[in-house]
């Protein structure tokens, strides 16, 4: 399912990279939250090799690696330390089960596909993956696929992901506040596959 916003695959790369090639991503308070991320998914999540999956910047993958994890990143964007590539192409990037867990905040619902997307997650990653989202309060056209979920913080709402990630568990949801979010809060969603 395409993601309602771009005309075409092309659009979505063109798109992705015009609006992010000026844009600096790292901050204290980012660096902040995703610390609480890594103690989330050390909470839950047993694997320590991590894809960071539409990372901007080297300091997300860094920072999992400064946490004992062996972390790599792709991202549309080149960068010192990650893969610069198309997150609907990572098979291309990665042999499948290469990574035990992936590491998604705010890029699912800027995909073009997320379905596919979840669908190479899925065969990368041997454990699960952790993914963060806006939540949004009115109605979205242009996310059909993650909408609900944005939506109503409901993990019943997750399922409409099930034909990218087949079988999984919803092992732990957080919810916080993100007052420079034009949603004004976010929800993370921690996702183990069942084989």
């Amino acid at each position: 399912m395409q993601h309602f916003k771009y005309h075409s695959y092309e659009h979505y790369l063109d798109s992705q990279y015009q609006s992010n090639i000026n844009r600096t991503f790292f901050t204290k308070l980012k660096a902040d939250l995703r610390a609480e991320d890594i103690r989330n998914i050390q909470s839950v999540f047993t694997g320590k090799r991590c894809l960071c999956v539409g990372c901007r910047l080297d300091e997300e993958v860094d920072d999992f690696n400064n946490n004992g994890y062996d972390a790599k990143g792709i991202d549309i964007l080149p960068t010192n330390r990650q893969i610069q590539g198309d997150m609907h192409r990572m098979d291309l990037y990665f042999k499948q089960c290469s990574f035990d867990l992936a590491y998604a905040s705010h890029a699912l619902e800027h995909s073009y596909d997320p379905i596919k997307v979840l669908s190479l997650i899925r065969k990368i990653c041997t454990e699960g993956l952790y993914m963060i989202l806006p939540l949004r309060n009115h109605t979205d056209e242009y996310e059909p696929v993650l909408f609900n979920v944005m939506r109503s913080r409901a993990t019943e709402d997750l399922q409409e992901l099930k034909p990218g990630l087949g079988d999984f568990q919803v092992i732990g949801s957080w919810v916080r506040d993100m007052p420079f979010q034009p949603s004004g809060a976010e929800i993370a969603f921690a996702i183990k596959w069942l084989d």
